[in-house]
């Protein structure tokens, strides 16, 4: 808004126009009725608008001060403008103010007023300072817009904030607890069952009754079962809570030394397995949680292949030094589409068929998680899955 003050002796017709905003100079035509259409303009405005004069009285102030704070326009005009404002920022207002007039510039800020019910006021107030042309000041003008419920409700949105991360703070504490427990259970019950393991290996070796062989069996896949459990809890916690280290990644060392290790089982050797690795320059990620994903992914496409059919399992690796795309092709039992939606899951087990932890896959998404990388299935029973994975490059 530009205005200027120049006229401070015009008289109105009639009785609204005694609230007069002095902004036109005496020498323009129907001073009067101009006056009088620009008041009532200024009465239809929603936000404060004001005039002082050079001693910060009060002179002018449209019908929205009355909503604003409770006072009649009779009972303000004249007084000074320090008098409405809240005492927790009047110094805050004597500075601002004071820099306005001495660098001769406008301001806005938020300012806290005094309702006449005694209740705090926010205002957003722009304010500009008017000078003559000898540089004296000759008042200001400015509006005030009521922001007290805009602040109240940053406040509470503030507060629950704070909440909530007060909230993800507990979560993160539970979690890391949790964590904790799960290192430490699969850590100190390994150890006896390792032993339990052993044990039962002499024993089973030094009897001769075909019972006892049956029940030390039974006992012996179950001890295996809860090792490989517990191995597995113990790596989600690893990873979870380890950081990714970056190093130069061999796919073929690490698909033969997969090969190795599943080689052991005498049905692995029964099946077709091929790989393919076209890799352009040297790709930069952490080695051993690559080789955790390709292990669990073709240890997956291992466990559930079918009897019925000469088994095959096809990896594909390729990519450059930026990005990785791994695909792991089998001709196994497949998954219907509910299936598909929970596999990744912990202690999600696909069929009854899968004597696991029901941790594999989902040890697989965690490890994606933590380099930034994704997973895609697709699967048809009774014909097969395609897992997709895809990997950038650690910096």
């Amino acid at each position: 808004m530009s205005v200027t003050l120049k006229s401070k002796n015009s008289t109105l017709r009639n009785a609204q126009a005694q609230n007069t905003l002095h902004i036109v100079p005496p020498s323009a035509g129907n001073l009067a009725v101009i006056k009088t259409e620009v008041v009532e303009i200024f009465n239809h405005i929603k936000d404060v608008v004001f005039q002082t004069d050079e001693n910060l009285n009060y002179i002018y102030l449209n019908d929205a001060w009355v909503a604003l704070t409770g006072y009649h326009i009779n009972e303000t005009k004249q007084n000074l403008f320090f008098q409405f404002v809240h005492t927790t920022d009047l110094a805050k207002f004597a500075e601002v103010l004071d820099m306005a007039i001495v660098q001769k510039e406008s301001i806005d800020t938020e300012l806290k007023l005094l309702h006449k019910n005694g209740e705090a006021i926010i205002v957003q107030l722009f304010l500009k300072p008017l000078f003559n042309i000898h540089g004296s000041l000759v008042g200001i003008v400015g509006t005030m817009k009521d922001i007290t419920e805009r602040k109240r409700n940053e406040e509470k949105l503030q507060l629950m904030y704070q909440a909530l991360q007060k909230s993800d703070k507990e979560a993160q504490r539970l979690n890391l607890e949790l964590e904790t427990f799960m290192y430490k259970a699969s850590h100190d019950l390994l150890g006896p069952l390792a032993s339990i393991h052993g044990l039962l290996v002499l024993a089973k070796a030094q009897q001769n009754q075909p019972e006892t062989s049956k029940y030390l069996g039974l006992i012996t896949q179950s001890a295996n079962q809860l090792m490989i459990t517990l191995e597995n809890l113990l790596e989600i916690t690893k990873i979870k809570q380890g950081k990714p280290q970056s190093s130069e990644v061999n796919f073929r060392e690490i698909i033969d030394e997969i090969i190795t290790f599943l080689s052991s089982n005498s049905d692995f050797t029964k099946i077709n397995f091929e790989y393919i690795i076209d890799v352009e320059g040297i790709f930069y990620s952490d080695k051993n949680l690559i080789f955790s994903i390709l292990l669990r992914l073709i240890e997956n496409a291992f466990a559930y292949r079918r009897s019925n059919i000469v088994p095959f399992i096809y990896v594909s690796i390729i990519g450059n030094a930026q990005l990785i795309t791994i695909k792991i092709e089998d001709n196994g039992q497949g998954m219907v589409g509910e299936v598909q939606e929970k596999i990744f899951d912990m202690f999600f087990k696909g069929s009854e068929l899968n004597h696991g932890s029901g941790l594999g896959l989902y040890i697989v998404k965690n490890v994606l998680d933590k380099l930034n990388g994704t997973i895609q299935v697709e699967s048809q029973e009774r014909k097969g899955s395609t897992f997709t994975v895809v990997i950038p490059a650690m910096q």
